[in-house]
């Protein structure tokens, strides 16, 4: 067996997520390398790789880098045996992303910043304190002790920006209830993803079990001379060939436990269990598409636009000023003052031009809710078609293809064993079981692919 299969097969059961093998050689160009990730203090508590360091130039070349290698296979915290991974179900997985994802998240704080732009619904515009005097002479005069003006206050304007803002908080939340669907979506595919490679995983750790009790019947054959050195050498070739396959494997899980991750969100590397469930193949052939969240928010943008629109125009109806001060008149007081009028904006070229943007975006979302209602359509089709197909495919290969390549597996050996068929037939029959379950493992993929988008357009 390949000593650095075996190395990497024992760290993997100790729980390690990732091992490396490298040459304890020296290389040139990697001393300045070496030199930095020590001064950064990389390597933590390990103070003897630094010591070694200022010894000769052999000693550290030999040393340093086997110090590097031991740092890059054990982690720090020293219990890797005592973390196993924690698997869970797709449905477990959909709801740790609709509690952690941080895009759902954002989505929920829009909700609350666009309620929270709805107390500025009414605008009173801006105040104006101050003090003045009139033909003031020899202390007599008019003076204003204290003046207060409201300018601006926009009383015409505020049903158009009510609507508005309530129109934004609708959109807000429109997006979240599509992002909470293509996130399901995306998590599930994930999950599968994951429960494929690990199926894969699996297969191969099985076949080299297989492969491994071949081998020892193979070099049992060898010593009694019943067959060639050739066919020897070819099966254990052919071992070493899934031992390396299982590794390659494993690494694959790995590899997609760490895309499901990212959706999760979690403090630990979360795995997938073995159990899938392929019931409930009925689904609604005929799907209504009206109220699916896609449509609905390309529906609210226009509803939006149209609000925005209207509460641009608003802006061009006067606005009220008023005014009230306490005044002093030739050294006598008890006079007061007050004005009471509108601002129009007459001559505004730059309300007008929002008025004309706010009324071309308002044609653009218009054009956007056509097309996706369009859109939305075809892709249903698109699913539906795949999925039959797939499903079709996933039927095949559960029924009938996949038990028979499963008891080709368990049956070779012993057929083998027996003296039934020789090493070629052997190969072959193992080569053809293969074949089989990885293709059955990708049609299940797909057609749970399939059937994940063909669920985004429900509407229950």
């Amino acid at each position: 067996m390949n000593p650095s299969y075996l190395i990497k097969n024992k760290a993997y059961e100790l729980g390690f997520s990732k091992v490396g093998i490298a040459k304890a050689k020296f290389y040139e160009a990697e001393e300045y390398n070496l030199n930095q990730w020590l001064d950064n203090g990389f390597h933590g508590t390990m103070q003897w790789i630094e010591k070694r360091k200022e010894r000769q130039s052999k000693s550290f070349k030999t040393t340093a880098i086997a110090g590097v290698f031991i740092f890059f296979l054990i982690p720090f915290n020293g219990n890797a045996q005592e973390q196993p991974i924690t698997e869970i179900g797709i449905n477990e997985a959909v709801q740790l992303a609709e509690e952690n994802y941080p895009l759902l998240k954002n989505k929920q704080l829009e909700i609350n910043q666009q309620q929270a732009k709805k107390a500025n619904v009414l605008d009173l515009g801006k105040t104006q304190i101050y003090t003045s005097g009139e033909e003031i002479n020899d202390n007599q005069g008019v003076y204003t002790w204290v003046n207060i003006g409201q300018q601006n206050i926009d009383l015409l304007g505020i049903s158009a920006k009510k609507k508005l803002m309530n129109a934004e908080v609708k959109l807000a939340e429109e997006a979240l209830s599509l992002s909470q669907l293509k996130v399901e979506r995306e998590v599930k595919k994930a999950w599968t993803s994951a429960y494929s490679a690990k199926q894969k995983l699996q297969l191969y750790q099985r076949l080299d079990s297989i492969y491994s009790k071949f081998k020892t019947a193979v070099e049992l054959n060898y010593e009694v001379e019943a067959i060639s050195k050739l066919e020897f050498s070819s099966a254990k070739n052919q071992a070493l060939q899934i031992a390396i396959k299982k590794e390659q494997a494993y690494d694959d899980y790995l590899i997609e436990l760490q895309k499901l991750n990212l959706w999760l969100n979690s403090k630990n590397t979360l795995g997938v269990k073995d159990e899938l469930i392929l019931a409930d193949d009925e689904l609604i052939i005929e799907q209504s598409l009206e109220n699916h969240p896609a449509l609905q928010v390309a529906e609210q943008k226009l509803e939006t636009s149209t609000a925005n629109y209207r509460a641009t125009k608003a802006d061009l109806l006067p606005k009220f000023n008023v005014q009230y001060g306490i005044q002093e008149v030739q050294n006598q007081s008890g006079f007061y003052t007050y004005q009471a009028g509108v601002s129009i904006p007459l001559f505004s070229g730059s309300e007008k031009t929002r008025v004309k943007t706010a009324q071309i975006q308002q044609q653009i979302a218009q054009n956007e809710a056509d097309f996706i209602q369009q859109q939305l359509k075809i892709n249903y089709q698109q699913s539906l078609q795949g999925f039959i197909k797939w499903k079709k495919s996933k039927d095949f290969y559960l029924q009938e293809a996949l038990p028979l390549a499963q008891e080709q597996q368990n049956g070779a050996l012993l057929a083998y064993q027996e003296g039934a068929i020789d090493y070629t037939a052997f190969t072959q029959m193992l080569r053809n079981s293969i074949e089989t379950e990885l293709a059955a493992i990708e049609a299940i993929n797909n057609y749970l692919n399939a059937k994940f988008e063909l669920t985004y357009f429900e509407n229950e």
